[in-house]
């Protein structure tokens, strides 16, 4: 089936232009705030009068906000237009400063119901890192999948290895990545 799509979006930024200190000499620029609003809409859809099918997408709306070195948040949420209630959600944090970063996820959906909680951290030790990731199953109040990596960089080449555990289910990973050759 053919799609004739549209999209509208309404985006607003909010950048930030200053200098670190008064005797720095450069300006550092950067988007605090991006806020996006769109729909979609299937033209072949809205001109079929026998459809059942919707022309309409849900309205997506995202919220990026970030501060100038350790902290993003992000949002977004969809809102169907014809059931008039929101139909997904999500909402994230991360907060990186030097050798540590950490992430909290949210995630949400109302058909089928899935209500996901996702954080991990990683620590950074010289050449070495060491991270892990789990996401949680809110609805069934379960662990569904964890992550454990440990990677080991240089300048010309380096190491991953990532451990993955779901239920009935658990893999590992070793990468080796080497650079500047060619």
């Amino acid at each position: 089936v053919a799609q004739n799509m549209t999209t509208f979006s309404i985006i607003n930024r909010l950048t930030v232009h200053y200098k670190e200190s008064k005797e720095s000499p450069n300006y550092t620029t950067y988007d605090a705030m991006v806020l996006r609003l769109s729909q979609s809409y299937d033209l072949n859809v809205a001109r079929d009068q026998n459809s059942t099918a919707r022309s309409r997408s849900g309205i997506l709306g995202e919220l990026y906000v970030r501060t100038p070195k350790a902290f993003t948040l992000t949002a977004n949420a969809t809102y169907d237009t014809y059931s008039r209630l929101i139909s997904s959600r999500s909402v994230g944090g991360t907060y990186t400063q030097s050798a540590v970063l950490i992430n909290l996820t949210e995630q949400y959906i109302q058909n089928p119901a899935t209500h996901y909680l996702i954080g991990g951290g990683t620590l950074k030790l010289g050449k070495w890192g060491v991270g892990g990731q789990w996401w949680r199953d809110i609805e069934n109040n379960k662990t569904t999948e964890e992550d454990y990596s440990l990677k080991y960089t240089t300048q010309c080449w380096g190491i991953s290895m990532i451990y993955t555990s779901k239920p009935g289910e658990y893999r590992f990973t070793a990468m080796l990545d080497l650079r500047g050759i060619g």
